[in-house]
């Protein structure tokens, strides 16, 4: 048969593999060794003052934030309501400049009529 073993020796083979497994998974990598070494240099890891001055931090970075995003959204209203405010005078005025010409050209029509009149 090409390409296949015989049935006996599948099952010698077999052990032999799993005993290859067993061992590479007790072998240790280089960078798994330094890891281990550098934790264990610490002693007794992060104390429960070092997680609350942490937690803290975290906590004031966080306000921090808020506050900026705020303040950022304030500005931003502030500016949109500046914008809406020209926006409006602008309007007025040209809806006042367009009253002032209709006066101004009734006036003239009038004027026309009556000088036309005498």
């Amino acid at each position: 048969m090409l390409g296949r073993k015989p049935k006996g020796d599948a099952k010698t083979t077999a052990p032999a593999a799993a005993r290859k497994n067993s061992s590479a998974a007790n072998k240790k990598r280089k960078w798994q060794e330094e890891l281990s070494d550098d934790s264990g240099a610490e002693g007794e890891g992060i104390s429960k003052e070092e997680l609350e001055a942490w937690k803290e931090s975290v906590a004031e970075e966080e306000k921090q934030e808020q506050r900026e995003r705020e303040e950022q959204d304030k500005r931003a209203k502030e500016e949109e309501r500046k914008r809406k405010e020209a926006e409006e005078e602008e309007e007025r005025r040209r809806v006042e400049e367009e009253e002032r010409e209709k006066r101004e050209a009734e006036e003239a029509r009038k004027a026309a009529e009556a000088a036309e009149v005498d």
